[in-house]
């Protein structure tokens, strides 16, 4: 979902994840305005990379996409939670 790819970039996501049967407990770190600051060309650039790159197909994300979602989660403070996440992208 590109939304939640970019909600992760520009918040950070942080607790337990399971990803295909495994449970992951960390910490990624903010991009976005609370974190490193990354303007939108960056993240649409990283996103880009990450779908079509280690056998992904996905299109690209846009940099409207981008400002979009950073306009819809401005007041949002702190990562993410794997829940939190889901509950609004639930997965496919």
């Amino acid at each position: 979902d590109e939304a939640r790819l970019v909600k992760i970039l520009l918040r950070g996501l942080q607790g337990p994840v399971e990803v295909m049967g495994n449970t992951y407990n960390g910490a990624m770190p903010s991009y976005g305005e609370n974190g490193l600051d990354w303007s939108d060309r960056d993240i649409h650039a990283i996103t880009t990379y990450v779908r079509q790159s280690w056998g992904n197909g996905a299109p690209p994300i846009s940099e409207e996409t981008v400002a979009a979602v950073r306009a819809e989660i401005a007041d949002k403070s702190g990562a993410w939670s794997a829940p939190e996440l889901l509950e609004m992208h639930p997965m496919e």
